[in-house]
């Protein structure tokens, strides 16, 4: 539902479905309308409107969760001649591990979101710094402008973060990743098996992965060869289009014989990979089909353990199998027994 913003000379009323949500008093200033009552439950649901439907003078801010990066926690918004939001990503000293100072770290991240034309600005304080990006907004849902600026603030964290890994050791590649959650683990997997690639084509190196801050950092480094480093990206490069090399134009012809036995050879080995994995999951399907069949029996069992059960306390005569079961039965020092009787009786018979 859309919100309802009502400007008197008092008063902004914001209103959603005939119920007020906060009243801000106006004040005598060019942002009549400065407010510390909104928190982030309010401020992201005005933040589904439009820019241009919002009141001039309307000013806040506030701490906020994004589910895009989670470092983002602050935001402060104005409405005016100008309008913005201004992001906040916040480094904790408790929480810092990468290889430079965080200070180091905040100018080389503000010189690079400022090259993408954002206005930057670093705070630092005791226990933490952080950077503030200011994202204009001129037109359209407020959301939708805070949302890319800060998918664009995460994809330059990565960037930033890649650089300063890489030159802190010239001997290792690191390629950052945010995949979707649903496939996190099989891209990751895939990523791994690069080192058998690099492997068959008789290059020693290790590659590892790392999750941190929400996002997979992959690291080749070659072993006792700094030399290959740039192959290694290379081939790396030609490795993430292999699952879709199908769908790729071909270039074989302006290949070597050399490049194309070594394509070749990577397309195999990426189809004996995927069969490894039908494999993987073809016992992965047995073993749950094993379980749910040994829960059926143990349910099984089990209620064949309270039918038996249940039987303590037999009757005179039951009925099984469409006939009578006799059963013995006691009457101070005489116990008799039908079914024996019966036999006897059919013997004279």
């Amino acid at each position: 539902m859309v919100l309802q913003f009502d400007v008197s000379n008092k008063k902004l009323v914001i209103n959603k479905d005939g119920i007020s949500l906060i009243e801000i008093e106006a004040r005598e200033n060019d942002y009549k309308f400065y407010t510390d009552d909104v928190d982030w439950p309010i401020a992201s649901q005005i933040f589904q409107s439009d820019i241009n439907d919002i009141p001039d003078g309307l000013k806040f801010s506030t701490d906020m969760k994004s589910s895009i990066f989670e470092l983002a926690d602050w935001i402060e918004f104005e409405k005016g001649e100008s309008s913005f939001v201004k992001i906040s990503i916040t480094f904790n000293w408790d929480n810092w591990d990468k290889p430079t100072t965080v200070h180091s770290f905040l100018e080389y991240y503000k010189s690079d979101m400022e090259l993408l034309g954002f206005e930057c600005e670093v705070t630092k304080e005791d226990g933490w710094a952080s950077l503030s990006i200011k994202c204009n907004l001129r037109r359209g849902n407020v959301q939708d402008s805070l949302d890319e600026a800060i998918r664009i603030a995460k994809r330059r964290y990565n960037y930033v973060v890649t650089q300063i890994h890489q030159k802190g050791s010239s001997n290792i590649l690191v390629k950052v990743f945010d995949f979707p959650k649903e496939h996190e683990v099989a891209c990751v997997q895939y990523l791994i098996w690069f080192g058998e690639f690099l492997s068959a084509l008789d290059i020693d190196a290790t590659v590892s992965a790392e999750k941190r801050e929400g996002v997979t950092n992959i690291i080749v480094s070659p072993v006792d060869a700094p030399e290959l480093l740039k192959t290694i990206e290379n081939l790396f490069t030609q490795y993430l289009t292999l699952p879709y090399i199908e769908y790729l134009p071909a270039h074989s012809q302006s290949l070597t014989p050399i490049d194309r036995a070594n394509l070749q050879q990577l397309v195999n080995q990426i189809e004996s990979f995927k069969n490894q994995v039908q494999m993987k999951n073809a016992i992965i399907e047995l073993k749950d089909a094993t379980i749910d069949q040994l829960k059926f029996d143990l349910k099984h069992a089990n209620k064949n353990l309270v039918l038996l059960e249940s039987l303590i306390d037999k009757p005179d005569v039951e009925i099984a199998d469409s006939g009578l079961s006799l059963t013995s039965w006691q009457w101070g020092i005489f116990k008799i027994e039908p079914q024996k009787l019966l036999k006897k009786l059919t013997k004279k018979v």
